[in-house]
């Protein structure tokens, strides 16, 4: 008999610790060079992880909450289970905490798994020699210095 898999519990909205707003209507990559962040990624290789709530992000500025990835330092991608009121953030979400919380960095990387780059791989926020870099980052990888970033629905 397989073993059921145990459902991650609703998660209180009070625990996402940080609230941002989101600007779509500039683009990645464009956001990256007026942030300092140096842009890693091949932008026609770009797309969104499923979601089975089919999720649609605004088109115009939004609000998120945020878990900063703090709690997911050191975890696998299949280690990191999502509440029902939780939802994998993208690269530009990603980017609106470091605009918000820049010194994020200093602490630990942001793995954003919501923005796939090609088919295996995702993407990481983070500090490489003194730099801040948005690049590919593979699921398979465990990042000891960097946490899966989750947001509310």
């Amino acid at each position: 008999m397989a073993k059921k898999e145990a459902e991650a519990p609703v998660r209180d909205p009070k625990t996402f610790k940080l609230k941002v707003t989101v600007g779509p209507t500039i683009s990645l990559e464009d956001q990256c060079r007026l942030l300092g962040v140096e842009y890693v990624l091949d932008s026609s290789r770009l797309g969104e992880w499923p979601d089975k709530k089919a999720f649609k992000r605004p088109e115009m500025p939004y609000e998120i909450c945020v878990q900063d990835g703090k709690d997911n330092v050191g975890k696998s991608f299949d280690k990191v289970r999502l509440a029902p009121n939780e939802r994998r953030p993208s690269a530009l979400e990603g980017l609106a905490v470091f605009a918000k919380t820049p010194d994020i960095l200093d602490d630990h990387g942001l793995i954003l798994t919501g923005t796939t780059v090609g088919p295996y791989d995702v993407v990481i926020l983070h500090k490489v020699k003194g730099k801040i870099r948005m690049e590919p980052y593979s699921v398979t990888f465990v990042d000891e210095k960097a946490g899966i970033v989750t947001c509310s629905r």
